[in-house]
């Protein structure tokens, strides 16, 4: 197959805006064709639109009730937060490039702010998810020390290190030796660059740290409630009833 490189043209009413130095390579007849571009720019506007009116609501109702605000409604407004910034985010810096047929690639700073709005929204959802399933396993093991267990100046400490690691890890992507940020045309967003040892040995670590362990921690932590709501059938309503616990 006869591959050409491609070149500016001045009358081109939407030209490159970014230095092709930032784009990842791409193998020739990967990327969709015009209709399958604006399909998925639809389907990302709507899941914008879905995203955020969902978390808004979440978030109004979880206001409302913060008169009887227990610790566990800290931990899911942030998770809410979080899903909120993708909404308003991270989905509608997909729009131009996929209804544009990928015409218009960002800019290097535009890049970088939208590759850290995204690794920090994806970090601290996986990060925030884990902490759930860690308060929902000590209201099932530990149902009459869990108020004491899950306080809210611990749940407040729990919530700030979810944000500190997040943000930790999707600025520190932006020092010169480990890559930065690059937009890659197939995912029409900006991704993390592996390239030297150094940012090799930082890849695997933040992806260990970020996602492999807590997702485990998930999982782990899933099939314990499992266990010990199959060796207790009467715990929940009984909790339930004494309080309630259990439910957020």
């Amino acid at each position: 197959m006869n591959t050409t490189p491609m070149q500016s043209n001045m009358s081109d009413p939407l030209p490159a805006i970014v230095n092709p130095h930032l784009i990842l390579p791409i193998p020739d007849g990967i990327l969709p064709g015009k209709t399958e571009d604006i399909v998925l720019g639809i389907v990302c506007l709507l899941l914008a639109i879905a995203i955020s009116a969902s978390n808004l609501l979440l978030l109004t109702v979880l206001w409302r009730l913060r008169k009887r605000r227990l610790s566990t409604h800290l931990l899911v407004q942030s998770l809410a937060v979080l899903d909120l910034m993708v909404g308003v985010f991270v989905l509608p810096s997909m729009l131009t490039p996929l209804l544009t047929h990928r015409k218009v690639q960002f800019s290097e700073t535009f890049c970088a702010i939208s590759g850290v709005l995204t690794s920090v929204t994806v970090t601290g959802s996986v990060l925030m998810v884990m902490c759930l399933a860690l308060d929902r396993w000590i209201a099932v093991r530990y149902p009459v020390r869990y108020p004491r267990i899950s306080s809210r100046p611990r749940v407040l400490l729990m919530v700030s290190f979810v944000w500190v690691e997040a943000i930790l890890f999707s600025v520190i992507p932006l020092i010169p030796p480990l890559g930065g940020y690059r937009y890659k045309e197939t995912m029409c967003t900006c991704l993390k660059v592996v390239g030297d040892d150094k940012s090799s040995v930082f890849s695997v670590t933040s992806y260990t740290l970020c996602a492999a362990l807590p997702l485990c921690v998930v999982m782990v932590a899933g099939v314990a409630i499992v266990v010990v709501l199959r060796r207790r059938p009467k715990l929940s309503s009984q909790l339930h009833r004494s309080g309630g616990h259990l439910l957020l």
